[in-house]
């Protein structure tokens, strides 16, 4: 939802200028003011994670000391860990009861849908054992291994040099500066 408000320039407390090819030509210096943030804007991500920790703060979460997103509700015999990460959410908890009022909470105020049981989650693998988690980032290994060039390299038992090579041949991996940060 927008609202045509004049001003001379945009400020950053929740106005954007007129959108190129929507200018209005009788108010050029009027400016939108964003009642709800627009999905791809470059402030729409940090809008969502502000709209939606506010409800969960005020639902009796806590935001970790060591990460800001992840928060954390203890309530009685309840633990409830909910991980954010843009527009992806990971929930875990111990109790059935405690997780179904929070589902039936959050379906009052945001559109969500659960995705069964997480077996990734941003490039991590989750492995469910009994009551034990396995969690592996193998592929993101595979990835960065593969990324380099290395997937043909033999292992070694010892991985220090003993004899160190006379000529060294270029490595067009580790010499392009960009695809090395990549790798890092």
């Amino acid at each position: 939802m927008l609202q045509m408000h004049s001003f001379t320039k945009a400020s950053g407390n929740g106005y954007m200028v007129q959108p190129k090819g929507f200018e209005d030509s009788t108010h050029p210096n009027h400016v939108c003011l964003l009642i709800k943030a627009i999905y791809g804007f470059k402030q729409a991500s940090r809008q969502w994670y502000n709209t939606f920790t506010s409800y969960l703060v005020s639902l009796g979460f806590e935001h970790s000391k060591s990460d800001s997103s992840l928060l954390i509700l203890k309530q009685m015999q309840a633990n409830i860990f909910l991980l954010i990460y843009v527009d992806d959410i990971l929930i875990t908890w111990d109790t059935q009861d405690a997780i179904k009022k929070l589902l039936d909470q959050l379906n009052l105020k945001f559109a969500m849908k659960h995705l069964s049981e997480a077996h990734s989650f941003l490039g991590t693998q989750i492995k469910h054992q009994g009551p034990q988690y396995f969690l592996s980032q193998e592929q993101y290994a595979y990835s960065i291994i593969q990324q380099a060039n290395l997937i043909k390299c033999n292992s070694v038992s010892n991985p220090t040099c003993t004899k160190l090579a006379t000529i060294f041949q270029d490595n067009s991996v580790i010499s392009d500066p960009s695809t090395y940060r990549k790798l890092t």
